[in-house]
């Protein structure tokens, strides 16, 4: 599949269940999909370890991802650390969840290493902006246009957006909408593993009794009261089978990774010419 031409639409789509991403799908319709040249048959048998690390994460790598870390949710933390244990004994089962959460782990650090990589002066705000986009809880979702000058391309217009960490403070920046594609993929490569847990949280509450109120200990309070073995086994195994949602996630993380990356690779290059 290819992740970086999909469109803005479906990438959306798949992130419109999302918990802390339920507005996204409405906020763009109609774009033009990108095209990547093709490189040379010389140039395409030689893999380097930047492509290595840039290319797609698998579904079914993807997908032992997303179940490690919904069962650890789900186990509060004893998935983690049985898996931990089966891993130090050789356990095939273990050493190959590792890997797939390692892959994982690779794309995000590799996503920015490339941020890392915007020093030159042409490039700091963009830094700048990045970096604050990667601390926030939310993602950054354009709402009522502000008028200002964007730091980033210096243009004064109403069409903008504010990027702060929190509501109420004051390191805050000024941003295009133009670049809101850019900075939500910017974010949802960052946190996919907070979007999965957050996720996971979320979908438990509905498998709750009606009595029982959402706290943080309600998890533990629930489970002390039924079948502990036959519980957890339930919830994992629904959640391990829902293999479209799991699908969406998958698409939208390697979407987002793609198009970080070429974006920041087009801008280098672009002040590289300056």
């Amino acid at each position: 599949m290819n992740y970086q031409g999909i469109s803005k639409k479906k990438f959306y789509y798949h992130l419109n269940l999302m918990p802390v991403g339920r507005n996204l799908a409405n906020m763009v319709r109609n774009v033009k999909r990108k095209r990547v040249e093709k490189k040379p048959q010389a140039a395409q048998n030689e893999v380097s370890a930047f492509e290595q690390r840039n290319r797609p994460v698998s579904a079914e790598d993807f997908k032992t991802f997303f179940c490690c870390k919904s069962y650890d949710i789900i186990s509060e933390g004893r998935f983690r650390r049985h898996m931990m244990y089966c891993r130090e004994i050789n356990d095939n089962w273990a050493t190959n969840a590792q890997r797939c959460v390692a892959e994982v782990g690779a794309r995000v650090r590799f996503v920015q290493e490339k941020v890392k990589e915007l020093e030159s002066t042409p490039c700091l705000p963009i830094r700048h902006v990045c970096e604050l986009v990667t601390a926030m809880p939310l993602p950054p979702l354009p709402k009522d246009s502000i008028c200002g000058e964007c730091v980033i391309s210096k243009i004064k217009s109403n069409n903008n957006m504010v990027i702060q960490k929190r509501k109420n403070d004051t390191d805050r920046m000024i941003v295009n909408n133009h670049y809101s594609h850019f900075l939500i993929c910017l974010w949802v490569a960052n946190k996919m593993e907070y979007i999965v847990r957050n996720y996971t949280r979320c979908e438990f509450r509905t498998h709750l009794p009606a009595p029982l109120e959402p706290h943080p200990g309600v998890l533990s309070g629930w489970l002390e009261t039924q079948d502990d073995e036959k519980d957890i086994n339930s919830l994992c195994k629904a959640f391990s089978e829902d293999n479209a949602m799991i699908d969406k996630f998958h698409v939208a993380f390697n979407h987002a990774i793609s198009h970080v990356t070429l974006s920041i690779d087009k801008h280098l290059q672009s002040s590289a010419n300056q």
